[in-house]
């Protein structure tokens, strides 16, 4: 036999083995080259359907399309295709159909049939929607002072994929949406799934009606909407503040102490101390209160303090000494004047003052008449106990007194000097810093004056000098300081026809120099 027909005799056997495994490379080359491609969403709801699309243009028809999941024994359906066209594979979600999805395709023709190509792995996860989201604060309830902590926590009966966001007062907080930390992928029914938000420390800025939102990550969300939580956020105590004023009562009279708080939030447990001893306590629904204590004129009772407490603050005021001094002595007229810049009086300062008297009532007369507490030219202050004159003019000149007596108590009035404020007068009164100014001037001069005497005494020699023929006038000579008018006979008729007449010689007067 010829080396032809030996070579045509066998192309009709089957090939060699080595042969065999060289074609079974060469396809598996190119089904690397040509796999199939699996396309699909990564992500559905529990309960809806996906559709897997698997293509394989390159594979030799007829052929086998499957859909596998997680492992190649796990086949979840199968189709035989005849011509080329996509496959597509509609399933049902469950809550197991999470895992990796891959499509195999198996040629039952071609070079070598029964040789299976698979697609690129695709990543599917079982989205749980959200159901019945709640709000929990910590502390509960929601009451707060400032300077605290708080905490909500948002919980969700049911979902998977879930991202929170916050709002106040129906609006979105700064912050908000916030995602919480990763979830697992298939939660068990009914866990306790949510994120929590920390806010402090709080101020009142933060109080209002909060509430939460959990929402799918999906393109389709589904959100779950909590109730409203009021948050409340109160202010803290200011040290309290004790006052008292004293009242008549039948023969007796009594002091009610006042508690007093400038900034905190109701309700207070008020407390009251005298001597460091607890007398009396009560709860206000706002931040002062008032307790009654029996007093007696000029007796000291000792040391009242006021103390003020919620569930975070003890607080305590300063001591007042509780004694009630009445009026009496002697009623001071002092006056001070003020000037501007050029040392030009603008306004006269005068001021009532008592030898005695813890609750005076102060009233000011002009010429013996009545002042009212605020008029065109004049301002009364400090409980009515300072006048202030400004301008100074001819419509508010004259003379001035004050008059005192208990505030609490029909006691008799008791009556200052009168003193005579003029604009005239005003107008030429030089301070005591231009006196101080030209004293010093004329010392300076001085002083230059005798050293030049004094050397010219030293050139002529001192045995020639002759004694002086009289004393010299001293420099305080020239200065004449006029006498002060004698008002005591006015003052005696304007004592007997003023119905707050007192006994004069219990009254003094006083005058400050210009300031």
């Amino acid at each position: 036999m010829s080396v032809g027909q030996r070579e045509d005799a066998g192309m009709g056997r089957p090939l060699p083995a080595n042969l065999m495994l060289l074609v079974f490379a060469i396809l598996r080359t190119d089904n690397v080259l040509s796999q199939p491609v699996l396309s699909g969403p990564q992500r559905e709801y529990l309960a809806a359907r996906v559709t897997f699309t698997c293509t394989a243009p390159q594979v030799p028809l007829p052929a086998v399309f499957e859909l596998l999941r997680d492992n190649e024994s796990q086949v979840l359906a199968e189709k035989s295709l005849m011509r080329s066209r996509p496959v597509n594979f509609s399933l049902p979600v469950r809550d197991g159909s999470a895992g990796i999805y891959r499509c195999r395709v198996t040629p039952k023709g071609g070079p070598v049939p029964g040789l299976p190509f698979y697609s690129n792995g695709l990543p599917f996860q079982v989205v749980i929607p959200v159901r019945v989201t709640s709000l929990f604060p910590d502390p509960n309830p929601p009451t707060l002072y400032e300077g605290q902590m708080l905490t909500l926590s948002c919980r969700v009966q049911r979902g998977s994929h879930l991202t929170y966001s916050w709002l106040r007062d129906g609006k979105p907080l700064p912050d908000s949406p916030l995602p919480d930390s990763p979830l697992p992928d298939s939660p068990l029914p009914d866990s306790p799934l949510g994120g929590s938000l920390t806010i402090g420390p709080v101020t009142q800025s933060h109080a209002g009606n909060y509430s939460c939102a959990a929402r799918n990550d999906m393109t389709n969300s589904h959100v779950s909407h909590s109730r409203d939580i009021p948050v409340v956020v109160r202010a803290l105590l200011s040290k309290p503040h004790v006052s008292f004023a004293v009242t008549k009562e039948g023969s007796g009279y009594r002091a009610d102490v006042t508690c007093h708080l400038a900034k905190g939030t109701p309700p207070v447990q008020f407390r009251l101390f005298l001597n460091d001893t607890e007398v009396a306590s009560r709860a206000a629904p706002s931040r002062s209160t008032s307790f009654s204590v029996s007093v007696r004129l000029g007796e000291r009772l000792g040391e009242v303090r006021c103390g003020a407490e919620n569930t975070v603050q003890r607080l305590v005021s300063n001591a007042v000494t509780l004694e009630v001094v009445p009026v009496g002595g002697a009623v001071h007229l002092q006056v001070q004047y003020l000037h501007d810049a050029a040392s030009t009086v603008v306004a006269v300062l005068l001021r009532c003052t008592l030898a005695q008297g813890t609750f005076p009532e102060f009233a000011w007369f002009l010429n013996d008449t009545l002042l009212g507490e605020k008029g065109a030219s004049h301002l009364m202050t400090d409980q009515n106990g300072t006048l202030l004159l400004i301008p100074v003019m001819a419509e508010n000149s004259g003379y001035y007194h004050c008059e005192a007596k208990d505030s609490f108590d029909d006691t008799p009035w008791l009556r200052s000097q009168e003193h005579l404020i003029h604009s005239s007068a005003v107008s030429r009164m030089v301070t005591l810093e231009v006196i101080a100014v030209a004293f010093g001037c004329f010392l300076l001069l001085a002083i230059l004056g005798s050293a030049c005497v004094a050397l010219a005494l030293t050139n002529r020699g001192a045995s020639s000098s002759s004694p002086a023929s009289g004393p010299r006038p001293s420099i305080f000579d020239l200065l004449e300081i006029p006498p002060r008018p004698n008002v005591s006979a006015r003052e005696e008729a304007s004592d007997r026809s003023s119905p707050h007449h007192t006994d004069p010689n219990t009254a003094t007067a006083e005058e400050q120099l210009p300031v």
